[in-house]
């Protein structure tokens, strides 16, 4: 059992709040990523979980111990923590094969020679290492030098698993396979995992929950399918996925549904959105369409929501096209191969509309400090 649990965590640099009271249960064998973009938290979450921070305040627990409370001024060193750690960088020693690279750990351990030579075998079948064991890491692939961190980290045994964003440094093809691969080895052991990402598509992918972050605060916690379904916040929105922005108003309101006028410079532009928050009638909110939920068809004459095509682009499985409602621009993702041309009247039907409430307007951000640029 390896259940991690972090409660009322901050770490703060001076004036500035990197993480900010930080809350999560990571339950046994469960699979979670936290998201979001460079500064806003993530990796100096992972590194207070992993023991390399001192948290300014708050517990962490993996399972029923201890290992970080800044009340308490308990403090334990990473070695003392039951977890592996995967860097960005691999970090593997380029003087040492992969059997010396991932045995290494085990020389601080007191395991004797036939258990040690039984886990490194053991690790190296786990990542599809086996038979490259006297090898140089100039002789292997980014993705087999991804495999040697892997099996470093596996060789201990960890309660959990820790990964500071492992893929972002392989290509696009090699990347998706990884993913894959960390997925099934999960599965294979039931170890509990933390994972560092900026990549949307790996947090979708891989993830049994996300943790979305922004600026050191949590933002949304759920599924892959909650947080893009159904986002909290127009941060979460515009970040898990692309998304259209229409600002509307409330006109008229019946059990889980509301309808809406659109704010895109017509007066009879409406929409039935479902919603689980209160809207008042004459409230002022924000619709969010995400581009493969608009319908996108020949204007025939008929009313409707009617746009005008700025412009296509063909990505092969799919096209692009990016019309102007009004006074707002849409962008729509079709398996349609109709060729619109530019300036051509369309319809539109919009399905699957999130509505949220109205934001105030951001301030202007400050420059990045440099515990913020470390994330």
């Amino acid at each position: 059992m390896a259940e991690l649990r972090l409660t009322n965590v901050e770490k703060a640099y001076d004036n500035f709040m990197a993480v900010r009271d930080f809350n999560l249960t990571v339950k046994d064998g469960e699979f979670v990523t936290l998201l979001g973009p460079s500064g806003c938290g993530k990796t100096t979450t992972l590194r207070m979980v992993a023991g390399f921070t001192h948290p300014t305040r708050g517990t962490i627990h993996l399972n029923d111990r201890v290992i970080s409370s800044a009340s308490q001024r308990i403090f334990l060193p990473p070695e003392q923590r039951d977890m592996g750690m995967v860097f960005q960088t691999y970090a593997v020693w380029p003087h040492m094969t992969v059997a010396q690279n991932v045995a290494y750990p085990l020389k601080f351990k007191r395991i004797g020679r036939t258990e040690a030579k039984e886990r490194l075998d053991k690790a190296l079948s786990l990542v599809k290492l086996s038979g490259l064991e006297e090898r140089y890491p100039h002789q292997l692939s980014g993705g087999q030098q991804q495999r040697v961190a892997l099996a470093r980290a596996l060789v201990m045994e960890p309660e959990v698993l820790l990964l500071d964003e492992p893929l972002s440094n392989l290509d696009a093809k090699l990347r998706e396979s990884m993913r894959f691969e960390i997925i099934e080895l999960q599965r294979r052991l039931n170890i509990t995992i933390l994972y560092v990402t900026h990549d949307q598509a790996e947090a979708m992918s891989m993830s049994d929950r996300v943790v979305v972050m922004n600026a050191g605060d949590i933002q949304q916690i759920g599924t892959p399918k909650e947080v893009y379904q159904h986002p909290v916040n127009r941060f979460v929105a515009d970040f898990i996925g692309m998304a259209n922005f229409i600002p509307c108003k409330v006109v008229e309101k019946s059990g889980d549904t509301v309808r809406v006028l659109l704010d895109d410079g017509y007066d009879n532009h409406y929409l039935i959105c479902p919603v689980s928050a209160d809207f008042a009638v004459g409230e002022r909110a924000t619709v969010v369409v995400r581009p493969e939920h608009v319908e996108i068809t020949p204007f025939q004459g008929q009313g409707g929501t009617s746009a005008t095509v700025l412009r296509q682009t063909y990505l092969g499985d799919r096209v692009d096209v990016l019309v102007k409602l009004g006074t707002v621009e849409i962008r729509i993702q079709t398996h349609s191969t109709y060729p619109y041309e530019i300036g051509q009247d369309v319809n539109l039907v919009f399905d699957q509309p999130i509505l949220l409430k109205m934001e105030p307007a951001a301030a202007p951000e400050a420059p990045l400090s440099k515990a913020e640029v470390n994330g």
